[in-house]
């Protein structure tokens, strides 16, 4: 548990040319029921556009945290494990910035993760696509150990409503345990630099399993 008075979740935002979409993304953290319990750190890849400035802008009404400007593109893993450096929390979000969360998120999310047993250190919701379909009810693995987005595409209707164990979360959305990602690293680094960008879960996902981490999903 953190020390008193720190952000119990560190919402890590990896932005590169997303100024069309993290206005929105940004607009539902300032609107948590619980933003006190929460940090954003948002971390820019030498964006091209004005991302940086409309994060600080979000950032000033009201969000803790920074917004942390690389001079380079150093790809998804490469500003996550930046953001994890910097964030405080003992919960970590990873969200990508075309992202939004309801109202209860957060609130939800650190109570969740306080009754949880202390060896689930990867909790996948159920994200949904801007018309109601399925994006990931967490990921899978078929006999070729590739990974997969449960439910893709699919009508979120009836579909995947418990909670149950599986392999992984997709990185677009996932809470994790700092505790987690401390046992996992690797010469310090939770992710792996050399994947860049996708995949970068399910390798995530392969640690933590090896370590003897467990992963819920909790639509």
């Amino acid at each position: 548990i953190s020390a008193p008075g720190t952000p119990r979740l560190a919402v890590q935002i990896v932005t590169w040319n997303s100024a069309a979409v993290i206005d929105a993304c940004l607009e539902s953290l300032l609107g948590q029921e619980r933003r006190d319990l929460l940090e954003v750190i948002v971390v820019d890849n030498a964006s091209r556009d004005d991302s940086a400035e409309r994060a600080a802008g979000w950032l000033a009404r009201g969000l803790a945290g920074e917004v942390v400007r690389e001079a380079e593109n150093r790809g998804f893993c490469g500003g996550m494990n930046r953001a994890i450096a910097r964030g405080r929390g003992d919960l970590v979000l990873f969200l990508n910035p075309d992202a939004t969360l309801p109202a209860k998120f957060v609130g939800d999310a650190v109570a969740l993760a306080d009754a949880l047993p202390s060896d689930v250190g990867i909790v996948a919701p159920r994200i949904l696509l801007r018309d109601g379909r399925i994006d990931s009810a967490g990921l899978t693995i078929d006999r070729l150990c590739r990974g997969w987005d449960r439910g893709y595409g699919e009508a979120a209707e009836g579909r995947f409503e418990r909670e149950e164990e599986v392999f992984g979360a997709t990185g677009a959305v996932a809470l994790l345990r700092r505790a987690m990602l401390d046992d996992v690293a690797i010469d310090g680094r939770a992710l792996d630099e050399n994947i860049f960008a996708y995949c970068d879960d399910v390798d995530l996902a392969w640690r933590a399993w090896l370590r003897g981490w467990r992963c819920l999903y909790a639509p």
